[in-house]
C-alpha cells in the first residue's frame, strides 16, 4: 500500500503482484488507486482519477519482457478556472475510460538501477473504447543507451516518441494528451513547451497529439566515495510536441523544437534515485516556461 501527500498531487495506491502465478514464469497482479492533482499552474484546472488495473507480465525470452494491463478509471476535471481555455472550460466534468494495452521490453542492460553498459528498448501501445466514454489508441516508443567511458564516465542517449489517435468526433481530452517539459525536458517547467493558449489568463498548456523528445548525459564521479551512490553530470535535452486537437480555441501550436542544456547530480538514495538538475533553455518559444532548478524521483526511462 502506498500513501502519498504533496503539494499539487495526493496518491493512494493499493497494489498486489504475484511473481509466479499459476506456478509458472509468469507474473500477476492488481493496483487500486485514487489520485488528486493541482494542475492550476499548467493548465487551470484540477483532476480526480479513479480506478483499478489488472497486469500480468512473462518472459518471452531472457532479454525479452511482455507486460499487459487492462485498466478501469473514472475521472474528474474539475475546479476549472472560469478564464481558462475553451479547450480546457468544455471538458470540465466526469468520464470513464476503458483501457487494454501491452509493453514489449528488450534489456541489454549490464545493470537496471545503476547501468553503465547495453541497451533497453519499449514499446506500448494502449486502446481505449472497451466499454467507458473515451476512444483513442496510444502508442509509444522509448530508447535508452549507455556507453562505459574512461575515468569511471559513463554516456547515456535516450529518445521517445509517441502518438495518440482520437476515436470517433470526440476531442482527445487534456489529461489523454502528451506533454512536454519538467522531468521529460529539464530546463522548462512543467507542461511548459508545446501548444499553449495564449488568450487564457494563465496561458495554459493544452497538450499535443505528437511528442518526440531526446537527451544525450554524461555522468561522472565527483570524488566522493563510490558506496554513497553520488555522481555529477551534464546534459543536453531537446524535443517537440504538437497538434493540439482543438479548433476552437486560438492554441499558439508552432511544432519548433525546444532544446536545453544543463548540469546535476543523481543520488542512488537508499530510497530510490533521485537527482537535482539545473537547466537553461537554449531554443525555444517566446510563450514557453522555463524552470532553472529541478529535483526528481525516480529514473528518467
Amino acid at each position: 500500500m502506498r500513501f502519498a501527500v504533496g503539494q499539487f498531487e495526493t496518491n493512494m495506491e493499493l497494489s498486489f503482484t504475484e511473481p509466479y502465478l499459476f506456478d509458472r514464469n509468469m507474473s500477476g497482479g492488481f493496483d487500486l488507486f485514487r489520485t488528486t492533482r493541482d494542475l492550476q499552474r499548467e493548465s487551470s484546472f484540477n483532476r480526480t482519477d479513479e480506478g483499478a488495473t489488472l497486469r500480468s507480465g512473462y518472459s518471452i525470452s531472457e532479454n525479452l519482457v511482455q507486460q499487459l494491463h487492462y485498466t478501469f478509471r473514472h475521472d474528474l476535471i474539475n475546479s476549472v478556472n472560469p478564464l481558462a481555455s475553451l479547450a480546457i472550460q468544455e471538458q470540465q466534468g466526469e468520464s470513464t475510460a476503458s483501457s487494454i494495452g501491452q509493453t514489449l521490453i528488450y534489456d541489454r542492460r549490464d545493470n537496471r538501477f545503476d547501468p553503465k553498459d547495453g541497451y533497453v528498448l519499449s514499446w506500448s501501445n494502449d486502446v481505449a473504447g472497451l466499454g467507458g466514454s473515451i476512444h483513442y489508441l496510444r502508442n509509444s516508443l522509448n530508447g535508452a543507451y549507455f556507453i562505459p567511458l574512461p575515468g569511471d564516465f559513463v554516456g547515456q542517449i535516450n529518445a521517445t516518441g509517441g502518438y495518440i489517435f482520437p476515436f470517433g468526433r470526440e476531442h482527445l481530452r487534456i489529461i489523454d494528451k502528451f506533454f512536454l517539459g519538467g522531468a521529460n525536458l529539464r530546463g522548462f517547467a512543467n507542461a511548459g513547451a508545446g501548444p499553449r493558449d495564449l488568450q487564457a489568463i494563465r496561458h495554459d498548456a493544452v497538450g499535443g497529439q505528437w511528442l518526440y523528445r531526446g537527451s544525450t548525459e554524461v555522468t561522472f564521479p565527483v570524488g566522493l566515495p563510490a558506496e554513497l551512490g553520488i555522481r555529477g553530470k551534464l546534459w543536453a535535452d531537446a524535443g517537440s510536441l504538437g497538434k493540439a486537437d482543438f479548433n476552437d480555441a486560438p492554441i499558439a501550436d508552432t511544432k519548433s523544437l525546444r532544446a536545453s542544456v544543463g548540469t546535476g547530480v543523481n543520488w542512488a538514495s537508499p530510497f530510490g534515485p533521485l537527482s537535482v538538475d539545473i537547466g537553461v533553455p537554449i531554443r525555444k518559444e517566446s510563450f514557453d516556461k522555463k524552470e532553472l532548478f529541478r529535483f526528481n524521483f525516480g529514473t528518467r526511462f
